[in-house]
């Protein structure tokens, strides 16, 4: 069975607040390698050469990204992704780390802010 990754937009160590202004990404997979490497041995971070929807839609779809989180996302942009049959989650708010535990459990929705109460 082929590993899910998942793409989180990001900002410093952070859920980005909106998709369209999303500069940096993290791409990881949602379970453990079968040869045992565990999930960092496929992590990877890119920084876009352009700040674009389009651009991080074209960049989703060639990693072979099954599911995205994000905060903001515009409508046409979530569309396409669904259409493209990529499992969106947004108007997640919080830290990277917390985001990705919480969704390689399954536990993750849209609408979660996991930063902690003061």
């Amino acid at each position: 069975m082929p590993v899910k990754y998942a793409l989180l937009t990001i900002c410093g160590n952070e859920i980005a607040p909106r998709f369209d202004m999303t500069a940096e990404v993290l791409i990881a997979p949602l379970e453990p390698m079968a040869d045992g490497g565990g999930e960092d041995a496929e992590r990877r971070q890119l920084v876009l050469a352009h700040v674009s929807g389009e651009e991080l839609c074209d960049v989703i779809t060639r990693a072979g990204v099954n599911v995205v989180v994000c905060c903001g996302i515009e409508e046409d942009y979530y569309h396409y992704l669904r259409w493209k049959r990529i499992e969106v989650i947004s108007d997640v708010m919080g830290p990277c780390e917390d985001v990705l535990a919480r969704l390689a459990q399954g536990a993750l929705q849209a609408g979660d802010c996991l930063y902690a109460s003061p």
